[in-house]
């Protein structure tokens, strides 16, 4: 878009009109033009624009810049043509080749020099062994070949033809390495080894000397290209952070893996053939020479079939490893101006580049606050000047131009930044889309009024104040876009910490909300590290009027404490928490009780505490009576729970009281064909069971059997514990079994 002029009727506002034209220029052409111009479009509209309105802008004032800007964008249109090439070929050339093609030298001349000697040592021994090893390495010389011109092809840049360049060659020749190998080197060597047992034959032995010779030197060069593999595998695994046997299935380098995986096999093969061969030599019996010969055979085969499974998968695309999807998501989310992550694609384009595209909802008060200040000035001024409406005709135009490129430079610093952290991400495409594309977000406003966004542009227009920046951040946690909420709040933390000090309340209190975060992220170690830094403040320098604050960060703490499993430290924080909010909210308050609630679960998990439960079941009972009534759901809960610490601790008569007050509450709180109330049947049922009352157990698990019988049926698997239950009673009790019930 281009702007179109002020429509004023007041011939003393055509100065400013013109000033007011030439900015307006500016902004459209700034720095930042992001979207592909034809130069030659550019310049028609603009010319266009300014011979239709000559009394509201003078050309003689942007005819310059005009030239200036179209010269430019031509400039940035042929750039932009060879982004995407470029982008993949650094990420091809980024990667140490040259260890490769000489790991793949190494391996050729070696095994060329290896197959002479095996061919005259056969021709010397007629040792079936000793031929099969000869065409084994006969066949990785071929392969060896394949991999070369495979590696080579890899290599090439890319170009117009194939712009996501050539890195799958890599896998092809590869395929081609590990199908040759099956071809010519499995099938044969075993069609040897079954002619060899169908139609032994003496051999010679007087060419041993020869066949231990170059068993000896094939063994030490096969050793000594397979450390050379292992040294170059070992150090691209440790560049990828990776151990060494999980970089091999990770299949970066197809080359390298197929060097390393053939020369195992060679190394293995020498040692069954020399094997074969000494039995052959001590017991004068030529079948154990050609059950080596199978023996490379099978060896042979498994390798190859490795080979292709690998290969298979690339070759159809592969997509990214799990761990790194997600890292890429996090950075993504991260960012404030992505709201959500929709449908994700990524694939392997050759063994280190990968291809990743996403489609993000982006945040329009995020890029509105971007461009405000510059807007929110022009708009003032029409209101003061009363040409509003007037000058929403060329202001709206460019709003939306600001805010496309405002998006394109977002888009451009997102894959910035994912190349950053993933060097081998050549291709990342972010998609802009939204779960409510078919709606308007002025009309979405209009049916519903929220506030939300503009408390958050106000945030983000302020965001050198820490109190705006923390309010950001708790907006963000609330939505549940938590990944967006660490950088507002490392920002209010560092501006606290400038200035109250590291060990000021108000520091410990931004430190809980980053904890939290981390604590949903599943980071418990980030977790444990933010919130303890905020206990350890509130301990030192004493909470005051800060209490409530001091328990949510203990409240917090100890279910992080809770999560990863240890509990004693997990209930001191809880207990402080809960006796700090029971002071000063009462007992009745919903985070009093949930905290309550936690206490009770953690102390009823742990079999050597479990009695001390009880109290915290019993408050926990009490305050839900009071709060809902006496026949109600989340009493029946408590009385479950209690009633099954009372068994566990062995206090039947306890148990037996609770559950007698438990099973008149449950008809009267679920309908009769409710499956939550033949769940809770069940559960007392057992409990009745475990405290040998046969008769109320039969009676619990009956009517937990007829609702499920009646909705689920007989063959349903949930029904079948139940029935197995109830079958055990009867015979039991002696009763007879119904004649519909399976045997």
């Amino acid at each position: 878009s281009s702007s179109s002029s002020t429509n004023t009727t007041s011939t003393d506002n055509n100065n400013d009109n013109t000033a007011k034209s030439v900015g307006t220029v500016g902004i459209i052409l700034g720095p930042d033009v992001g979207r592909r111009t034809s130069p030659s479009q550019l310049r028609a509209r603009l010319e266009g624009h300014l011979t239709s309105s000559p009394d509201k802008i003078d050309p003689s004032l942007i005819r310059e810049k005009l030239n200036e800007e179209a010269t430019r964008v031509e400039q940035e249109n042929t750039e932009k043509s060879k982004l995407s090439l470029q982008d993949l070929d650094d990420a091809i050339q980024q990667r140490d080749g040259g260890s490769t093609q000489l790991t793949l030298m190494y391996s050729l001349c070696g095994n060329v020099a290896i197959t002479a000697f095996k061919f005259f040592a056969y021709t010397r021994t007629g040792h079936s062994a000793m031929f099969t090893e000869a065409v084994h390495t006969l066949v990785d010389v071929a392969n060896q070949c394949i991999l070369a011109y495979g590696w080579r092809e890899a290599m090439r840049a890319p170009d117009s033809n194939y712009q996501y360049g050539y890195g799958r060659a890599a896998f092809f020749y590869s395929l081609l390495a590990a199908l040759s190998t099956f071809g010519f080197g499995a099938v044969y060597t075993c069609y040897q080894g079954v002619h060899g047992l169908l139609y032994p034959h003496a051999t010679e032995l007087v060419g041993d000397v020869w066949t231990l010779a170059v068993l000896s030197v094939s063994l030490l060069v096969d050793g000594v290209v397979l450390r050379r593999a292992l040294l170059n595998t070992r150090k691209e695994a440790k560049r990828a952070n990776l151990t060494m046997w999980q970089w091999v299935a990770a299949f970066k380098d197809p080359f390298t893996i197929a060097v390393v995986f053939e020369d195992s096999a060679a190394v293995l093969g020498v040692v069954l053939a020399a094997m074969g061969i000494a039995a052959t030599h001590y017991t004068g019996n030529p079948v154990y020479d050609s059950i080596a010969s199978l023996a490379i055979s099978g060896l042979l085969g498994a390798v190859s079939l490795k080979m292709v499974m690998l290969n298979h998968e690339f070759l159809l695309g592969r997509p990214l490893e799990q761990e790194t999807l997600q890292q890429i998501s996090s950075l993504l989310k991260q960012r404030g101006s992505i709201d959500a992550i929709f449908a994700v694609q990524s694939q392997w384009i050759g063994p280190h580049a990968f291809s990743y595209k996403a489609e993000v909802d982006f945040d329009g008060t995020w890029l509105a606050a971007q461009v405000y200040e510059q807007y929110s000035h022009e708009i003032i001024q029409a209101m003061e000047r009363g040409t509003l409406r007037g000058d929403l005709g060329w202001l709206l135009p460019c709003f939306s131009e600001d805010i496309t490129r405002v998006l394109e430079r977002e888009v451009r610093a997102i894959q910035a930044e994912v190349r950053a952290k993933h060097k081998e991400a050549a291709f990342v495409e972010i998609v802009p889309d939204s779960s409510q594309t078919a709606k308007l977000a002025l009309e979405n406003m209009k049916s519903l009024f929220r506030t939300a966004e503009y408390n958050q542009l106000t945030a983000l227009l302020q965001h050198g104040n820490h109190s705006e920046a923390y309010k950001l951040g708790c907006m963000y946690i609330d939505s549940g876009h938590y990944e967006k909420a660490i950088a507002p709040l490392s920002s209010c933390l560092q501006k606290r910490e400038q200035m109250y000090g590291k060990d000021h309340p108000e520091v410990a209190v931004v430190l809980d909300k980053i904890g939290r975060v981390y604590f949903q992220l599943g980071d418990m170690e980030r977790a444990v590290l933010f919130l303890s830094r905020a206990v350890t403040i509130f301990q030192q320098t004493g909470p005051g009027e800060k209490r409530l604050d001091y328990a949510d960060v203990c409240e917090s703490l100890g279910m992080v404490y809770r999560e990863i499993r240890q509990p004693t430290k997990a209930l001191r924080l809880l207990k402080i928490s809960f006796d700090v909010r029971k002071e000063l909210l009462g007992s009745v308050h919903s985070s009093t009780v949930r905290v309550l609630d936690s206490l009770a679960a953690i102390y009823s998990s742990l079999p050597v505490r479990r009695a001390e439960a009880v109290p915290f079941l019993q408050e926990l009972l009490e305050i839900r009576t009071l709060v809902f009534g006496e026949h109600t759901r989340e009493v029946c809960g408590v009385l479950l729970r209690l009633a099954s610490v009372y068994q566990k601790i062995g206090d039947a008569t306890h148990a037996l009281d609770t559950l007698q007050r438990l099973v008149p509450s449950l008809h009267r709180c679920y309908s009769s064909n409710s499956l939550t109330l033949a769940k809770h049947l069940s559960t007392a049922g057992t409990l009745y069971l475990e405290l040998r009352q046969w008769q109320s157990a039969l009676s619990c698990l009956r009517e937990c059997l007829d609702i499920r019988e009646k909705l689920l049926g007989l063959e349903h698997h949930d029904v079948v514990p139940t029935l197995n239950r109830l079958v055990a009673l009867h015979h039991k009790l002696g009763i007879p079994l119904p004649p519909h019930w399976p045997s």
